[in-house]
C-alpha cells in the first residue's frame, strides 16, 4: 500500500512538471508571435553582407539566409539616437519594399521549397517541418508589423505598400502551421486588420472560416459561425453559398446532438436571403413581354450567390442522420421534401419556369440523399422510433 501510494505521489508529481512545462512553451509561442519591442532586438553582425543575397531571387535563398537578411533589416530599422521606438515613421521607401519582398517570401516558405534544400540533410520529420512553418509566419508577421508601425507613425509611403494582400499573405502562413492557436491567431489578424481600416476582402475571412471548417478541434463549427457572421457584418465581405455549406458541414461532421437543428438553421438563413434577393429583382421584362418573368429575377449576383445547392440540402440531411434521435428521420425526410418542390421551399413563382428548371436541375436529390435518408432511419430506429417511414 506504502509503495502504490508513494508511485501514485510520484506520478502526480510528474505530471505537474509536464503541465508546468508546457504552460511555459505555450507562453513562450504566444510571446514570438506578436512583434518584439525594437529595444531588444539585436544589430547584425557589421561584417554582414546584404548585397550579396539581395541580388538573387529570394526563392533561392536557403532559410538561415533568409532569416539572417530579415534579422538585418529590422536591425538597420534602429537608428542611432533614437529610443525604443523613435525610428517609427523614417522608414525609407527601400526598406519598405524589402521588407514586402520579405514578407512576401516567408509566407510563401514550404519545407520542401529550395530554402530548405540546403537545410534538409539529416533532418526530418512533422516537428521540425511545423517549427519551420512557424517560423516563416511569425517572421511574415514580423514584417507585415514594421510596416504598420511606420504607418501609424505617419509615413505616408507606408500607406502605398500596404495592401489587404499582405494580411492575407500572412494569414495563409499561420494556417499552413496548422492547429488551435494559430487558428485562434489567424482570426486575431482579422480584428488588427479592421483596427487599422483596411479595405475589407473576402478572401482573408474565407481563408480563416476554411481553417475553421476544416479544424478537428472541439467548438472548431462555433468559430466558423463566428467568422461567417462576421462576414455577414463587413462591407465589402461577400458571403455565399460555399461559405455556408462549409459551415453546415463542419457541424454536420461534428456529430452533436443538435447537429440537425443547427444545420438547418444556417439553411433556412440563406434561403432566406435568396428569397429576399428574389423578391427584389421582381418580374423583369424580356424582350418587351412584360407578361413573362425573366428568369434573371433570381439570378441577380447576390440572389444566385445564395441559391442553395443540392450539396446544401444534402449536408442538413447528413447532420440529421449523424445526430439520431427520436426525430432525425423525420426531419431528414422534410428536408428531402423541399429538394423535391422548390418551388415552396424557395419562394420561387411558378411561371417563372426558367428559375425552376434550371433550381430543380441544381437541387433535386441524387443518390447521396436517399442514402443519407435510410441512414438517418437507421440512427433513428436505434434511438428506439418505429421505422414509420410513410409519417
Amino acid at each position: 500500500s506504502t509503495t502504490s501510494s508513494a508511485g501514485t505521489k510520484k506520478n502526480k508529481n510528474s505530471n505537474k512538471r509536464k503541465n508546468r512545462t508546457k504552460k511555459q512553451h505555450s507562453n513562450k509561442n504566444k510571446q514570438r508571435r506578436y512583434k518584439q519591442p525594437r529595444k531588444q532586438r539585436q544589430k547584425s553582425n557589421s561584417s554582414f553582407q546584404p548585397q550579396q543575397h539581395q541580388q538573387r531571387p529570394f526563392s533561392d535563398l536557403t532559410l538561415d539566409e533568409l532569416k539572417q537578411l530579415t534579422e538585418y533589416y529590422l536591425a538597420q530599422n534602429i537608428r542611432p539616437g533614437h529610443d525604443a521606438h523613435g525610428s517609427d515613421g523614417t522608414m525609407s521607401p527601400q526598406q519598405m519594399h524589402e521588407f514586402s519582398r520579405l514578407l512576401s517570401s516567408w509566407s510563401k516558405f514550404s519545407p520542401d521549397s529550395n530554402h530548405n534544400h540546403h537545410n534538409n540533410r539529416n533532418r526530418g520529420g512533422g516537428s521540425n517541418n511545423r517549427r519551420k512553418r512557424t517560423l516563416a509566419a511569425e517572421m511574415a508577421e514580423q514584417c507585415l508589423r514594421e510596416l504598420i508601425e511606420e504607418q501609424n507613425a505617419g509615413n505616408e509611403g507606408a500607406n502605398k505598400v500596404i495592401s489587404v494582400d499582405m494580411y492575407y499573405l500572412v494569414i495563409k502562413a499561420w494556417l499552413k502551421v496548422g492547429g488551435y492557436k494559430e487558428l485562434v491567431h489567424a482570426s486575431l489578424l482579422l480584428d488588427l486588420m479592421e483596427q487599422n481600416n483596411v479595405e475589407s476582402s473576402t478572401k482573408c475571412y474565407a481563408a480563416v472560416l476554411d481553417g475553421w471548417c476544416k479544424s478537428k478541434s472541439k467548438g472548431a463549427e462555433m468559430e466558423a459561425e463566428k467568422i461567417l457572421e462576421r462576414m455577414g457584418s463587413r462591407d465589402g465581405v461577400g458571403r455565399d453559398v460555399r461559405h455556408y455549406n462549409n459551415v453546415m458541414n463542419r457541424i454536420a461532421m461534428g456529430g452533436k446532438s443538435n447537429a440537425g437543428v443547427e444545420a438547418e438553421r444556417l439553411l433556412m438563413e440563406m434561403i432566406k436571403l435568396y428569397k429576399a434577393s428574389y423578391k427584389e429583382g421582381g418580374m423583369n421584362t424580356v424582350n418587351g413581354d412584360s407578361s413573362k418573368p425573366a428568369s434573371t429575377s433570381a439570378a441577380s449576383a447576390n440572389g444566385m450567390d445564395m441559391a442553395p445547392t443540392r450539396s446544401s440540402f444534402n449536408t442538413v440531411i447528413k447532420a440529421y442522420a449523424n445526430a439520431g434521435g427520436r426525430n432525425a428521420a423525420r426531419n431528414a425526410q422534410r428536408i428531402l421534401g423541399m429538394m423535391e418542390d422548390p418551388s415552396s421551399s424557395l419562394g420561387i413563382d411558378k411561371d417563372d419556369t426558367d428559375t425552376l428548371e434550371m433550381l430543380q436541375n441544381n437541387i433535386a436529390p441524387d443518390k447521396i440523399s436517399y442514402t443519407s435518408i435510410l441512414m438517418a432511419w437507421a440512427n433513428t430506429n436505434k434511438s428506439g422510433e418505429r421505422g414509420d417511414r410513410d409519417a
